[in-house]
């Protein structure tokens, strides 16, 4: 397994990491979670931005990564996640958004991971759409750790499925592979295991 290094936090190795979401819907409160979040033991930290009232308008979401940045301490690194509704998010974004979020957070200077849906804006036969592509690079330019995910909240998918988006992922560039799905039997349990073992 390749160990990926963030500053003094290293995943794959040693114990799990825990991360730690932030979901607040106004400045107040993501501030609030922030600092309880603070003095935790939590290895880094999530920014869900699709629960933001006003993550669409990038004043206001400069305003928020500028104020992690002084509540956070620099060993808990933050990622920034916008998660679309079909993929159990809060919000739509359409390509041009998604691609200007990702782009301002990456060139903020203040996120060390980015987490990129892999399939979003449709998905070319063993590869990612130009959105994708373009995201995940312009990551990697900025020494920006790429976690590339995907979720199925209603089930399992077969294990050739699941092969398929690990595949995918890292032939797209993701540095952290990420699958989440909703197990609805213990063969399920087994399917998600046995692909991620593979």
């Amino acid at each position: 397994m390749k160990e990926i290094c963030i500053g003094k936090l290293k995943i794959g190795s040693g114990i799990p990491k825990i991360c730690v979401p932030i979901t607040g819907r106004t400045r107040e409160e993501i501030k609030a979670q922030a600092a309880e979040i603070k003095n935790t033991k939590a290895d880094f930290v999530e920014w869900r931005a699709d629960l933001y009232d006003r993550v669409f308008e990038m004043d206001a979401v400069k305003g928020v990564l500028e104020m992690l940045k002084k509540i956070l301490p620099n060993n808990k690194p933050l990622l920034f996640t916008f998660r679309t509704k079909g993929e159990g998010g809060d919000k739509e974004a359409a390509p041009a958004a998604y691609k200007a979020l990702a782009d301002f957070a990456v060139n903020s200077g203040v996120i060390q991971l980015l987490d990129v849906e892999i399939d979003f804006d449709g998905s070319l036969e063993g590869g990612v759409s130009e959105t994708v592509a373009s995201i995940i690079q312009r990551a990697h330019n900025r020494k920006v750790t790429v976690i590339t995910s995907f979720h199925d909240f209603h089930g399992t998918p077969q294990v050739q499925v699941l092969m398929k988006k690990f595949y995918k992922m890292k032939i797209g560039g993701g540095d952290i592979l990420k699958i989440a799905v909703m197990p609805r039997t213990r063969q399920d349990v087994l399917t998600l295991l046995e692909a991620t073992v593979t």
